[in-house]
């Protein structure tokens, strides 16, 4: 007997991706990749993990489709496609590949994700996973990763229902309206001037391993002053970008996990973009400009459910936002990998870059953290990121030292 379809609206952050999809149509904009290396595994082997991965998430079983009052996921049933064993390639070879595929729309009437496995001519295979975004956001992804680790490793994993109804905000809600009009009230800032890509254009990637001493000295400060580890990262970017712009604020989107506790161990997309403005006062100590950081985007994040494409409305009624109010977003993954064997893993967040700078801060797989910038080739150069990573660290070395000297 075939199984009972499910037709369900969209929850906020997909109606989200949804409109951001509309106002750039086959862009890859809301594409978003994982690849993950494993030195030690069979192709075959990984072809298994991820098929019953997919098979144990209903979200994996969902299309699009139009109603009356606009789309809605179609969702029950098996998987849509299982994961492909490709033709054996060099590992050098792929990896041009995924970078070239991270780059290309999905065909959302035939599919919402991709999933093939390489074999490598040296040994071990490559995973990349291709999603739509408006099935799965940063976090999901991480925990699909952490779900194919450990069938690889023999555990039982339990099959997750993605909630797709509620959190929907009302079309007016004009209290939320004047609070992000009185968020950004005099505030001094270059606003974003992003155009769409240029033909020819590309995204690119910068990642960096964050040196050990300046992790254990951050925690170490986080610790003693209450501060998370992505407030102090964001705070050193904060800092950057008001030097590099010459202004008084300094704003940047940040994607806010929009789950709530039910939903930890769900895979689907619930993030929500919102800007966050820091004042940065030439005054300010590093302790003082943590305090702000940790303020504003406690303060934006509460007020999230209004929506981005509803919190540009507002900004644009003031002359504030054109596209976007930000070229830069900061995106902090909280996800740690647990693996007893060799595997690493990168992300790919360029295809849903509405600006052109994003700066990741990523668990690896040594239990460490890393640093990714996604770039536009044209702004910027592979050398310019290279010093501004530089740079975000140096701030954040000199910063974590002010109170013990």
């Amino acid at each position: 007997m075939a199984e009972e379809k499910q037709i369900c609206r969209l929850n906020l952050s997909q109606r989200e991706v949804e409109r951001a999809e509309r106002a750039c149509p086959n862009g890859a904009r809301n594409t978003v990749s994982l690849k993950l290396y494993l030195p030690e595994h069979r192709e075959d082997e990984v072809k298994r993990a991820v098929d019953t991965v997919l098979d144990s998430a209903d979200i994996f079983t969902a299309v699009l489709c139009r109603g009356e009052d606009g789309w809605r996921l179609s969702y029950g049933g098996k998987k849509i496609s299982e994961c492909s064993i490709e033709k054996e390639r060099p590992a050098d070879w792929v990896d041009g590949y995924m970078n070239i595929a991270d780059r290309l729309s999905l065909d959302t009437a035939r599919h919402l994700y991709r999933a093939n496995v390489f074999p490598l001519s040296g040994g071990g295979v490559f995973l990349y996973v291709r999603f739509h975004h408006i099935i799965i956001d940063g976090y999901g992804m991480s925990l699909f990763v952490q779900r194919v680790l450990d069938v690889l490793a023999g555990k039982e994993i339990v099959r997750s229902e993605f909630q797709a109804v509620g959190g929907l905000v009302p079309e007016e809600y004009s209290d939320e309206r004047e609070f992000w009009k009185a968020y950004f009230a005099d505030a001094e800032f270059d606003a974003s001037v992003y155009s769409r890509k240029a033909p020819g254009e590309e995204y690119a990637s910068y990642r960096d391993r964050i040196p050990e001493k300046v992790m254990s000295g951050a925690e170490a400060y986080g610790e003693r002053e209450n501060v998370s580890i992505p407030c102090l990262f964001a705070t050193a970017y904060a800092f950057y970008l008001a030097q590099a712009t010459d202004k008084k604020d300094a704003v940047f989107l940040m994607p806010c996990l929009n789950r709530t506790p039910e939903q930890m161990d769900t895979l689907g997309c619930y993030a929500l973009l919102v800007p966050v403005r820091v004042r940065v006062d030439a005054e300010d100590t590093f302790a003082e400009l943590c305090r702000k950081v940790k303020a504003a985007a406690g303060e934006a994040s509460a007020h999230r459910a209004y929506g981005f494409d509803r919190i540009l409305s507002a900004l644009r009624e003031e002359n504030i936002a054109g596209d976007s109010v930000s070229e830069y977003m900061f995106h902090f993954c909280h996800f740690s990998y647990q693996a007893d064997f060799g595997y690493s893993v990168s992300f790919s967040m360029t295809g849903d870059m509405p600006n052109h700078m994003t700066f990741h801060l990523l668990s690896n797989e040594k239990g460490g953290m890393d640093m990714q910038f996604d770039y536009q080739e044209g702004v910027y150069t592979k050398k310019g990121v290279r010093k501004l990573c530089e740079a975000v660290i140096t701030i954040l070395s000199g910063g974590i030292q002010e109170i013990a000297e």
